[in-house]
């Protein structure tokens, strides 16, 4: 698990900016953004994940730290970690997104070069959203509009959050 924070008790979240451009998801929803942030194979990788409600506030966050050999495997770890955290929330009604085009794409079933090693996580995370009630799908944005999750990815990695036991 990476460390939670609970957006009613710390105001770093609340103080965040959304991020132009960033969309509340339809009423009765949650949105749940993630993002990966690397430098090399030699650092630790970051991850944020935030769930938004359809008021746009935050009512939860998490961010960790793991080994990743590229970014495009972080953000694949990245999704696996949301997708296991939204399941063990029970989370319910529900969208994700992210920042990266390629690994959006294949997860949606469309052309996409990605490593093939990167494959087996995304589908793993995939046949857990699949089990998830009420999963309502993956999108794409742009950077630009996941400024909130980038953050505390990129905090993550440079406080060095790592997972507890």
């Amino acid at each position: 698990m990476g460390q939670e924070i609970n957006s009613s008790s710390n105001s770093s979240i609340q103080a965040i900016h959304i991020g132009q451009g960033w969309t509340k998801p339809p009423p009765n929803q949650f949105k749940l953004n993630f993002d990966a942030s690397w430098i090399d194979a030699l650092n630790s990788a970051g991850y944020g994940l935030i769930v938004r409600v359809d008021t746009g506030t935050a009512t939860q966050a998490r961010a960790g730290t793991f080994q990743a050999s590229s970014a495009e495997e972080a953000e694949a770890m990245s999704l696996l970690e949301a997708t296991k955290w939204a399941q063990s929330m029970n989370l319910k009604d529900f969208w994700m997104e992210d920042d990266c085009q390629r690994l959006i794409h294949y997860a949606q079933g469309k052309a996409s070069n990605i490593f093939w090693r990167n494959k087996t996580l995304i589908e793993e995370a995939m046949k857990i959203l699949h089990s998830c009630h009420h999963f309502l799908g993956l999108t794409y944005m742009n950077r630009r509009c996941n400024v909130v999750a980038d953050t505390l990815a990129k905090e993550a990695r440079k406080r060095h959050i790592h997972k507890q036991q």
